[in-house]
């Protein structure tokens, strides 16, 4: 591979390449300036390779000089003659190393990162709601007198009257839901039918007594059925009288 600068002929082992790093410490930018230049004035800059391996000889650090140069014309810079007014005399005697822009874009990264997270917080404060203690099953059925039981048929039965928070046993319930629970009871009061004063635990009791009855006679009419199965299996004597 050979190279043509200043109207020499030379091969690239025989001439000096720089990497970017090293042309940005050379002229005295940062490298995201020389990674700049290098994307916007490519056609302008000699260089050698591809990509990560690309290489600059000596010839390239004018250019890049001139670059900056140019640059620094069209933002306005303060020429000599007007004593460099605007900028403070640290800012002009100061320096920047590569290292160092990328120390303090960082800092300031970190600093605006916190900054966004504090705005954050204090609007989530503004805007956060006061707590509301909020009640299990059990305690619901404790501030109603409503036994546990019909306190989960009614939970099962209208859950979608009943305001409540999460789900399974983890479902909780703000205070206000316990007069909903107390409407469900009086409705329930309200709805049964008159002269049934039996309990549900004794037509239970009923109920068994009578399949206990019904067994009874199955058991009394499976030993019927045996006995005439009995008979009708057993050797049939025929006699036969002659006159």
């Amino acid at each position: 591979m050979a190279y043509a600068g200043n109207g020499k002929h030379r091969t690239v082992s025989e001439i000096r390449l720089y990497t970017l790093t090293e042309v940005a410490e050379s002229i005295n930018i940062s490298m995201p300036t020389a990674q700049r230049y290098k994307k916007s004035y490519q056609s302008r800059i000699p260089a050698v390779g591809l990509g990560r391996k690309q290489r600059y000889p000596r010839e390239a650090l004018k250019v890049f000089e001139q670059i900056k140069l140019e640059n620094l014309s069209k933002r306005g810079r303060p020429s000599k003659e007007m004593g460099g007014r605007g900028v403070s005399p640290t800012k002009q005697a100061r320096k920047r190393t590569p290292s160092q822009t990328r120390q303090q874009s960082k800092s300031a990264q970190r600093a605006r990162t916190r900054t966004r997270s504090a705005a954050r917080r204090q609007a989530a404060a503004r805007v956060k709601p006061k707590p509301t203690h909020l009640l299990t099953l059990t305690e619901i059925s404790q501030r109603t007198g409503i036994s546990y039981p019909t306190c989960i048929n009614y939970v099962k039965r209208h859950l979608d009257r009943i305001p409540h928070v999460g789900t399974g046993r983890r479902r909780r319930f703000p205070p206000e839901a316990t007069t909903v629970f107390r409407e469900l009871r009086n409705q329930s009061r309200s709805g049964r039918r008159k002269g049934s004063t039996a309990s549900p635990s004794r037509a239970n009791r009923a109920v068994v007594r009578r399949l206990r009855d019904l067994e009874k006679s199955q058991r009394q009419l499976a030993r019927q059925l045996e006995t005439v199965l009995k008979a009708l299996n057993a050797p049939l004597n025929v006699t036969i009288k002659r006159g």
